[in-house]
């Protein structure tokens, strides 16, 4: 097998266990979809050695870094002992910086993950998915469209978009599916398009549907 780096999209044919085994099993990794023959599209952003359980079997994925030595040049900076060198008697400075970084990062941590969910507890779905429609970036744009529209499916359709198993429902068309795997293809893909807005009234169109069919669930 060729290597494979952060991001690479893997193609694994699986048998003898259902496909909602197979989705369980790949939970956490970002998930294309799974055909009817049980051959599992997926992508892995975690280096290293990716050991994944189904049923009493085990799926052992290496994926490699994409940065480069020329890429670890910017850093070189950061290995000049030099810059650690303290003058100033015997007090243990650097071991008090490092304690205060520590504590202040930390810190930090705790306060924005507080409020990161406190803000995602109190903005309901639809207007999670309305703010990000509405405040699209311009090079990540098909990805948040994406994100938001599937989340948003899942929890008014009660179905599994988000792990990438996009089927027809009464209210989610064939066009809106195909929709989310054109952003799907270039949320990934290098060639980007810029037409950002025809994407974004597509968006709200589909938006405006679950929002009516939330009522009625």
């Amino acid at each position: 097998m060729s290597d494979i780096y952060i991001g690479d999209k893997v193609n694994l044919n699986i048998q003898g266990t259902s496909k909602e085994n197979i989705l369980s099993s790949f939970k956490d990794y970002h998930i294309d979809g799974v055909d009817k023959d049980n051959t599992i599209t997926f992508r892995s952003f975690k280096v290293g050695d990716n050991v994944i359980d189904i049923g009493n079997n085990q799926i052992n994925l290496k994926v490699a870094s994409s940065i480069t030595k020329e890429d670890k040049n910017i850093y070189m900076n950061l290995t000049d002992e030099s810059n650690k060198i303290v003058n100033s008697g015997d007090f243990p400075f650097i071991t008090l910086l490092g304690v205060i970084m520590f504590f202040t990062s930390i810190s930090y941590f705790i306060i924005n993950f507080s409020k990161k969910k406190k803000i995602e507890k109190i903005i309901p779905i639809d207007e999670k998915c309305k703010n990000i429609l509405e405040n699209l970036s311009d090079e990540n744009f098909h990805f948040e469209i994406s994100m938001a529209l599937r989340e948003y499916i899942d929890y008014v359709c009660k179905s599994n978009f988000l792990a990438g198993v996009y089927k027809e429902n009464s209210i989610i068309t064939k066009d809106d599916i195909d929709f989310l795997k054109t952003l799907d293809y270039y949320k990934f893909s290098q060639n980007k398009i810029n037409d950002k807005n025809s994407y974004k009234i597509k968006a709200f169109k589909i938006f405006n549907k679950l929002k009516g069919g939330e009522n009625n669930v």
